[in-house]
């Protein structure tokens, strides 16, 4: 059977001593307290990623600790957005230096938080979660009270006037509450339609067509340094998603974590490939991929291959991005400043473990590039409806890629 938690710590490994510190000061407040802490809630048996997402499933609370680090890894968002699916209360802790980003409020919304940049401050907000961390809570409904003037009496012989006369009241209010929530339901339905006509429209009425192929697969020729595919790697059409790949593999498979990643040995601290700092595996200095490692050119063949950082720097900023429809398919068309012609790139959201996330409201898209920052991330785009910006992904996670040819 399953261990349960209180709580689950989500974090950067970069922040792991103001963290550590955080949990050694709850932990001493509330001794009694199950708090689930990978540095010493995973055993030498226990399979990562699995442990995780048991650990979530059986804890009452997340706390995300929030920081330039954590905006940055792909991991700590999704042990929060998995706690989320699974309805669990997630609490954002603002470390120094950090700001809710646009990704928290898009998925959570704008929520209470606390920062902590200190030890003091770790002390205050340990004897503020006290109220909501001690174990024996429980959360009861309201007791009903009647609506005579005796107390404990609900029979109906012993309804005053004033009794009767609230009952009618609040039948009024439940009502009128009725009729506008109906009246609400059909403006919004009303709203939606029209919206819906606006969105969706015909991919050939606005995404251009193939300029030309390459080896049997269609591309547009925007005007860049590099022609854009029309579609992604294992889809036949724009608004397909396609397959998802981990970083340097070159095959969709059914498992994306540490423990299944090719060029790693066990975990993220031991890169077997792609490394450039001795603390995360041996060192070799490559920073961009090597066709034989590379999706594209392993599926599509020809001149095909993966887009390098600067390649799709220049798709982000010498096109304009719009947020819509292909074929009931969310996502953006990429229209070129240069010519006016246009991809569009489906929300295909990502895979990590054996779940997708974020399908049909976001899109993460690989770079070939190595992220020298940290080299258990690699380059990609990533987007939602808000907008589109640059990130840094775990490379053993599976996303989309979309490919390029001269």
């Amino acid at each position: 059977m399953s261990k349960k938690y209180d709580v689950f710590i989500s974090y950067s490994r970069r922040d792991l001593e103001v963290v550590r510190e955080f949990v050694e000061g709850l932990l001493a407040q509330m001794p009694d307290l199950d708090c689930f802490f990978d540095i010493t809630g995973i055993g030498p048996t226990d399979i990562f990623d699995d442990k995780i997402i048991d650990a979530i499933d059986n804890s009452s609370y997340v706390l995300y600790f929030l920081s330039p680090n954590s905006m940055k890894s792909k991991w700590t968002k999704e042990e929060v957005m998995y706690a989320k699916n699974c309805k669990k209360k997630v609490i954002p802790i603002l470390l120094s230096g950090a700001q809710l980003d646009g990704w928290f409020l898009f998925h959570f919304g704008r929520i209470n938080y606390t920062e902590i940049s200190n030890a003091e401050q770790v002390k205050k907000l340990i004897n503020s979660l006290s109220t909501w961390t001690n174990k024996k809570i429980v959360e009861q409904e309201p007791p009903v009270v009647d609506g005579g003037f005796e107390s404990g009496r609900s029979s109906a012989n012993n309804v005053g006037i004033v009794g009767r006369t609230m009952r009618v009241i609040m039948a009024i209010k439940k009502l009128i509450g009725i009729i506008l929530l109906l009246l609400g339901s059909f403006f919004l339905c009303v709203i939606l339609i029209s919206e819906c006509g606006k969105d969706s429209v015909d991919s050939t009425d606005y995404i251009s067509l193939a300029d030309s192929t390459e080896n049997g697969y269609g591309y547009v020729d925007l005007g860049l340094s590099v022609k854009w595919a029309t579609c992604n790697v294992g889809a036949s059409q724009p608004e397909e998603y396609g397959n998802y790949f981990a970083w340097g593999e070159t095959s969709p498979k059914s498992t994306y974590n540490w423990s299944t990643y090719k060029w790693c040995i066990g975990d993220y601290y031991d890169m077997a490939k792609y490394c450039t700092s001795s603390r995360e595996g041996t060192v070799d200095n490559k920073t961009q991929l090597e066709l034989s490692d590379d999706a594209a050119r392993a599926n599509w063949g020809g001149s095909w291959r993966m887009p390098t950082d600067d390649e799709l720097t220049e798709l982000k900023e010498k096109c304009t991005w719009t947020w819509t429809t292909q074929n009931g398919v969310k996502g953006y068309k990429v229209t070129s400043k240069t010519n006016g012609r246009s991809i569009f790139l489906p929300a295909a959201g990502l895979c990590c473990v054996y779940r997708l996330y974020d399908t049909g409201s976001g899109g993460d898209y690989w770079s070939s590039s190595l992220d020298t920052d940290d080299p258990n991330d690699e380059r990609c785009v990533s987007f939602n409806s808000g907008g589109v910006d640059w990130s840094n992904d775990d490379r053993s996670n599976g996303l989309s890629v979309r490919p390029v040819c001269p």
